[in-house]
């Protein structure tokens, strides 16, 4: 994957391709997939944060809907509720924040509470126009690839390029170019080959539980920052 420095909100930015970057995932949330409940309250989901960032991750990506099959659908306000003071309150330091959001709305309000990204799970699908957000602002962007409410095509990387990337570089308008910042991440099976065959779209954001998986992703298991205990 090329180096580069990946400019983030607030004047802050990211080195990448020199070794893999772990994010911590903070579900502020009832139900979700593995944590649900666990960090619910501000006060938890600060301590988590903290737990961590000491032990490796570089971002601290913060969402407060699950995405789990089943799920119950809620409120922006909802929503922007759970998030919000914990983005805020992690703002005060030197973490980098990724908000795990598909509403514009929420992504603009968690970027100026201090929010350095926008990681889209449904891949600006549900609201396009939270890639001109992440222009304006100037945040970077993280498109998730999904198979949920669309056709799956066999060629996942084709179809990331022609329906993702395009339309988000042409949704970003004349402001600072969207996929000039632009990640794009799916989870990654064993033997998948979207790694390599991506290398010059985006970065590659890969969501992984343990070290087989990154080393199946072509990672070497000394990048990585840290390892999901």
């Amino acid at each position: 994957m090329t180096n580069g420095r990946w400019q983030l909100a607030h004047g802050r930015s990211l080195e990448f391709g020199a070794e893999a970057l772990v994010m911590g995932i903070l579900n502020v949330t009832p139900d979700s997939f593995a944590d649900g409940g666990r960090y619910f309250s501000t006060e938890k989901a600060l301590a988590q944060a903290e737990r961590m960032s000491r032990e490796g991750a570089a971002i601290i990506d913060v969402g407060g809907e699950s995405t789990r099959p089943g799920a119950r659908t809620i409120t922006a306000r909802e929503e922007q509720a759970r998030i919000l003071p914990v983005i805020e309150a992690l703002a005060s330091g030197e973490t980098i924040i990724s908000v795990d959001t598909y509403r514009t709305e929420t992504a603009r309000l968690a970027i100026e509470k201090g929010a350095h990204i926008v990681n889209d799970v449904w891949g600006a699908q549900r609201e396009p126009d939270i890639a001109r957000v992440a222009a304006e602002t100037g945040a970077g962007l993280l498109l998730m690839h999904t198979g949920r409410e669309r056709l799956k095509e066999p060629d996942v990387v084709a179809e990331v390029e022609e329906r993702d990337v395009r339309r988000v570089r042409g949704g970003a308008g004349s402001h600072r170019h969207a996929g000039d910042d632009l990640a794009v991440g799916r989870l990654l099976e064993a033997g998948d080959e979207v790694g390599v065959r991506a290398d010059g779209l985006a970065q590659v954001a890969a969501g992984v539980a343990r070290a087989a998986d990154l080393r199946a992703g072509g990672f070497q298991a000394e990048d990585a920052a840290a390892e999901p205990k």
